[in-house]
């Protein structure tokens, strides 16, 4: 319970001290967390983005087979309606 009336001494430091520590350390916490948030974004958006050069990538490949197959498949037909198949 807080000391209303004096000025009570917690340890080495005096209550005033103690209670400005506390609130200090407190306030340094919040602001590593904001800092650990930030950069764990800027992180996340490095990957994403990593991510999505893959993707793009995979998708340029893909389009590239859908391209040959389609091609494959019209000249099946012109072929098996040449020779009547």
């Amino acid at each position: 319970m807080a000391n209303l009336f004096g000025n009570k001494v917690i340890g080495k430091v005096s209550l005033v001290e103690h209670h400005q520590q506390a609130s200090d350390n407190a306030f340094k916490m919040f602001k590593n967390t904001l800092e650990d948030l930030t950069e764990a974004n800027y992180d996340i958006k490095i990957d994403i983005a990593a991510q999505q050069s893959i993707i793009a990538e995979a998708k340029a490949r893909e389009n590239a087979l859908l391209d040959i197959e389609k091609r494959n498949a019209d000249l099946h037909g012109k072929i098996a309606k040449f020779f009547d198949i």
